[in-house]
C-alpha cells in the first residue's frame, strides 16, 4: 500500500455517477484509494496543528464506491492514544465502528470494551454528519445530532492531530480486499472543530501520527502572528442557523475563557474563529 497525493483532490458536486447530491455546496475534499494490480494506492491528510488537546470534532461526509476499503476520521498522538471513526465498505451500510486505540493487545485479540460496530440511523454513502467529542474522561460519538456511544476505555491522554484517510490492507486484513481495478472514496463537505491545545503547536516529541507514510519531504507551516492581539472573538458551532457555518457569540475584550458547554446539551463555542484556521498535510 502506498499513499498517493493524487489521491487527494476537489471534487465538484453534482457527478451524477456519485448518485444524489444537494444544492448546498459547489465541490468536496475526496480522499480516494485504488487497488492496482501489484499494490493499494490510498490516501492520507493530517492537521499541521499537533497539539489538540480535548476537541470535539464535526464533518459532513460521505464514503462510496467498492468493498474492501476503510475511511478513517480520528485523533491521533500514536497507536496508544488513538480515538477514531471508521467505516469499512465491506459493512452493511448502516455499521460503523467507533474505538479508542489500542483495539488488540500483543497476540493480536481484540480488547473487550475498545471498540463497538454500532449500527447508526443512517447511510453511510449518503451525506452525514459526523461528530467525536474527545474529553478528559471519555470519548462519545454522534451522528446526525444522534448520540451512538460513549467509551472511557483507553482516552487519549497526549495532544494529537486530526487524521483522515481512505485505505485497504486487503486479503484477510482489517479491510478485506478490493477487486483489482476497484476504488473507494471518502468526500467531506466541511469541517468543523472546537479543541483546546496543549503545548507548541508541532504537538509533542515522539508522535507516530501518520500511518501510511510518503517519502519524506518538507512541510511548511504558517506561523501564527505575533503582532496583532489574540483573537477574542467567540464563535459557535451549535445552534447555529445553518450547520457547518460558525456564527459569531461575542467579541469581548475579556480573557477567554475557553470551551463553554462543551459535553452539554448547551452551545459549544470557540475561543477564537477555528474553522478554516486548521492546516493539513498529505
Amino acid at each position: 500500500m502506498q499513499n498517493d497525493p493524487q489521491n487527494v483532490f476537489i471534487a465538484q458536486r453534482n457527478d451524477r455517477s456519485y448518485g444524489r447530491d444537494n444544492d448546498d455546496y459547489d465541490s468536496y475534499l475526496t480522499l480516494r484509494t485504488t487497488r492496482l494490480p501489484d499494490f493499494q494506492s490510498a490516501a492520507e491528510v493530517e492537521s499541521l496543528q499537533k497539539n489538540l488537546m480535548y476537541a470535539s470534532v464535526r464533518l459532513r461526509a460521505r464514503v462510496i464506491g467498492d468493498a474492501g476499503a476503510c475511511a478513517g476520521m480520528f485523533t491521533v498522538y500514536n497507536d496508544g492514544n488513538e480515538t477514531d471513526i471508521e467505516v469499512l465498505t465491506m459493512d452493511p451500510k448502516d455499521k460503523i465502528n467507533y474505538s479508542n486505540q489500542p483495539t488488540v493487545d500483543k497476540d493480536g485479540e481484540v480488547i473487550p470494551g475498545s471498540g463497538v460496530d454500532a449500527v447508526v440511523p443512517a447511510n453511510w454513502t449518503e451525506w452525514n454528519d459526523h461528530r467525536i467529542d474527545w474529553l478528559p474522561q471519555k470519548t462519545s460519538w454522534y451522528i446526525n445530532g444522534v448520540h451512538t456511544v460513549d467509551n472511557t476505555y483507553s482516552v487519549p491522554r497526549m495532544a494529537s492531530c486530526l487524521t483522515m484517510n481512505m485505505w485497504s490492507n486487503g486479503g484477510k486484513g482489517w479491510t478485506g480486499e478490493m477487486r483489482v481495478g476497484g476504488s473507494a472514496e471518502l468526500q467531506i463537505q466541511w469541517i468543523d472543530m472546537v479543541f483546546n491545545t496543549s503545548g507548541p503547536v508541532t504537538g509533542p516529541p515522539g508522535a507516530t501520527t501518520t500511518k501510511r507514510d510518503l517519502d519524506p519531504k518538507p512541510i511548511r507551516v504558517m506561523k501564527r502572528k505575533t503582532t496583532e492581539a489574540p483573537c477574542k472573538v467567540q464563535c459557535a458551532v451549535d445552534g447555529v442557523k445553518k450547520v457547518g457555518y460558525p456564527e459569531v457569540v461575542s467579541k469581548s475584550t475579556a480573557t477567554s475563557q475557553g470551551l463553554q458547554g462543551y459535553g452539554a446539551s448547551k452551545r459549544a463555542t470557540l475561543a477564537s474563529l477555528l474553522t478554516g484556521s486548521l492546516l493539513f498535510t498529505f
